[in-house]
């Protein structure tokens, strides 16, 4: 008797987040002013657009506060997945989601990442954010996004 090939678990899980991806770009959209919103288009500009008013909607807490130390800040997923979306667009990547039962000791635990654009480096968009929010500087989003394209998108062609 034949064994049946059993079903890819991890591969069930990643088209399910990747499915959860658009749902939150999506509902991030619908509920963004639209005079954001419409700016949004993916490009490496709309990142200043999004940068900025980030900095106007999640004023970085104080680091003392409880808020803070637990990580909970209350960003919309979709924020980071549009973000992690114009990422991957420019440094020609792909997402990944590192499952805790299998890799425990991961950098960024379960949080999306950007990989595939140099070796073993990955991106977090949700850290990317924080950074933004940390450093007051609604240029941050781009900066490092121009960063990330000078050092690996060089080194891929050598």
């Amino acid at each position: 008797m034949t064994e049946k090939p059993k079903p890819d678990i991890n591969l069930d899980r990643f088209e399910q987040w990747h499915e959860i991806v658009s749902d939150n770009i999506q509902h991030f959209f619908s509920t963004t002013p639209e005079s954001i919103s419409t700016k949004l288009d993916y490009s490496m500009d709309s990142l200043n657009v999004l940068g900025k008013w980030l900095i106007e909607q999640y004023p970085y807490p104080d680091p003392s506060s409880e808020k803070k130390q637990n990580g909970q800040i209350g960003i919309h997923n979709g924020l980071s997945y549009y973000v992690g979306e114009v990422y991957r667009k420019y440094l020609e990547g792909h997402w990944n989601v590192h499952f805790k039962e299998l890799e425990p000791d991961y950098e960024y635990g379960e949080e999306p990442v950007i990989e595939g654009f140099h070796h073993d480096v990955a991106l977090c968009p949700y850290k990317v954010v924080l950074l933004t929010l940390l450093r007051n500087d609604g240029e941050t989003l781009k900066k490092i996004l121009i960063d990330y394209m000078q050092l690996y998108k060089s080194k891929r062609k050598m």
